[in-house]
């Protein structure tokens, strides 16, 4: 008889046996069962001959660790994938109805009420998506106080004159205060084809912000139109030869 003693691979407690009878051993601290693995000298290595289990070797992981692994590994990649796929299956804003738009696309209806819109449920949903998207537009080096955060203001909704399509500017407000100097700052969150079918609302593709770079100093700069009048010129107006367009209360408009 040869007794050796060793720790355990998964929980590093103690562990005795017959080397020359023994064929497996449990754990006595964490219930695990262990196979023997010998070298060519007849006894156990803690590193180049590892104690096997279900005849799988698993040096000093277990099987249930290689598990977590592979479910940390699923859930970084989930992480990268998920934005690729947010474009191809739609974020339907009512009911909680998951549908992509390209199966209702000769269904939709693109011009409509904007205040078809002004449900709480929709309005919660844009709410939502868009101000977590406007997070990204914070400004670069420069150091301000925030009067009032990105704040929603009211929708522009413009349709093509053959009614095949059409953009929906999300308009909001953000108010800070630089060098004594109170600045407004204005942006638009932009989402294409938004229509209506069978009394629910839908979008197509994932929302972009337009909230360009407006210098401060030369160094320093904040994101956003100075004012609603130059937001509407550059995103509305310049639109009018093709797209008709209505709006929402206390918006610029022409």
């Amino acid at each position: 008889m040869k007794i050796i003693e060793k720790e355990c691979p998964c929980c590093g407690a103690g562990l005795k046996f017959d080397s020359k009878k023994a064929k497996n051993i449990v754990c006595e601290y964490c219930g695990k069962t262990l196979l023997i693995q010998k070298d060519n000298n007849l006894e156990v290595s803690n590193n180049e001959n590892v104690l096997v289990s279900d005849n799988v070797k698993v040096s000093n992981m277990n099987i249930f660790d290689y598990l977590l692994v592979l479910a940390i590994l699923l859930v970084v990649a989930g992480i990268f994938l998920f934005p690729l796929g947010i474009t191809k299956y739609v974020n339907s804003i009512i009911d909680n109805n998951e549908t992509n738009t390209s199966d209702l696309a000769s269904n939709l209806e693109y011009d409509f009420s904007l205040y078809n819109i002004h449900n709480g449920n929709i309005l919660n949903k844009l709410n939502s998506i868009s101000l977590a998207k406007l997070e990204e537009y914070n400004g670069k080096n420069i150091v301000y106080d925030v009067v009032q955060k990105w704040s929603y203001k009211g929708m522009y909704l413009l349709v093509s004159k053959d009614k095949s399509s059409n953009i929906l500017y999300v308009i909001y407000e953000k108010i800070v205060s630089y060098n004594d100097q109170v600045i407004k700052l204005y942006s638009a969150v932009e989402y294409s084809n938004v229509g209506i079918s069978n009394g629910k609302f839908y979008h197509s593709f994932d929302c972009v912000v337009n909230a360009p770079i407006l210098s401060v100093n030369g160094f320093e700069y904040l994101h956003g139109f100075e004012s609603n009048e130059a937001l509407f010129n550059n995103l509305v107006r310049s639109k009018l030869t093709k797209y008709n367009y209505t709006f929402t209360e206390n918006l610029y408009s022409e």
